[in-house]
């Protein structure tokens, strides 16, 4: 089960985020998230000045291209990338200076342009806790009365959400993410678009495809995803909508061409309308019946505070 392109942990649980990352923060040093803000970056210079408290190195950046006569423009773009990453300071490391001939009709100008790298830092008491960060996806199905729900297996993650181990079975678990709306429609494969910009067909990995079917000419709302591999169809995954459109109330995932046999996925969600997991169920003919259980389960502030000591003991500079 590969799933190294998860973003889970998430500041809120609006499907269908939970896979795609709406969070989807840029590769750190730290495996804390560190969310995106706009509290001023301070900018320190190697050699010469550095932050007055403990820090931990949160990236290294670079920019380039910036005139070597002036570095503002350069360490502003500098600050807005670190504040994307979360950074509370930047410690200008150093750069290089290039010689860039630029040619203005009968006239050859050359100028010298200036790349800067620093390294992105946080302080400690910054790393605040993050609601909605998946410790764990259980897979449940009914035990053999169909009255109680059973764990199957479980997928584990580290607060940004890199997996961090399995336990027992956890075939359901891939067949699930396989089939998911972010896993197909939010992560970054490579696709094609129409004039609208919408996405008409997405290339999947081992030579799998997606087929886009909308509700309209021009409507933006899903109606069907077609399913191929190797060129042949493989099945379908229909949308029912509510909310007036805003949010996926089920879909139905047909395997083949026989119509008569689908499971039927219904989010779930909890009192603050975040999603905490899917209730599938096995449509056979005439007869519906339970199928499969998919849980999240979130790390507490408890466990999320204990992660961060630890990270400050091992990882803090001065």
């Amino acid at each position: 089960m590969k799933i190294n392109y998860l973003t889970v942990c998430i500041a809120l649980l609006l499907l269908p985020v939970i896979l795609s990352a709406q969070y989807n923060q840029d590769a750190t040093l730290l495996e804390i998230p560190t969310p995106a803000h706009q509290r001023p970056v301070s900018v320190y210079f190697a050699g010469e000045s550095k932050p007055p408290k403990p820090y931990l190195r949160l990236a290294y950046i670079a920019m380039g291209k910036g005139d070597a006569q002036n570095l503002t423009p350069t360490i502003e773009m500098l600050q807005q990338r670190a504040q994307l990453l979360g950074a509370d300071a930047i410690i200008i490391l150093g750069g290089t200076n290039k010689v860039r001939v630029v040619n203005m009709g009968e006239w050859v100008e050359e100028q010298v342009i200036s790349d800067l790298e620093a390294l992105a830092v946080v302080y400690p008491e910054n790393l605040q806790f993050v609601p909605g960060c998946v410790k764990a996806w259980h897979a449940l199905q009914p035990d053999s009365t169909g009255r109680r729900w059973e764990k199957m297996g479980s997928q584990f993650f580290s607060p940004k959400g890199q997996p961090s181990g399995t336990e027992g079975n956890i075939k359901w678990l891939d067949w699930w993410e396989k089939r998911s709306h972010a896993y197909i429609m939010e992560f970054p494969w490579s696709f094609t678009k129409d004039e609208y910009g919408r996405k008409l067909r997405i290339d999947l990995p081992n030579n799998q495809r997606a087929r886009v079917i909308y509700t309209s000419e021009e409507s933006r709302t899903i109606k069907k995803l077609n399913l191929f591999s190797a060129g042949e169809f493989t099945g379908s995954i229909a949308y029912a909508f509510e909310d007036k459109g805003k949010r996926i109330k089920s879909r139905e995932i047909v395997t083949g061409t026989d119509k008569t046999r689908s499971h039927i996925e219904y989010p779930e969600y909890d009192a603050e309308g975040n999603i905490s997991g899917y209730l599938i169920m096995l449509k056979n003919g005439e007869k519906t019946e339970q199928f499969l259980r998919i849980e999240f389960e979130f790390y507490s502030p408890e466990e999320w505070e204990a992660i961060v000591q630890k990270v400050v003991k091992t990882q803090s500079s001065e």
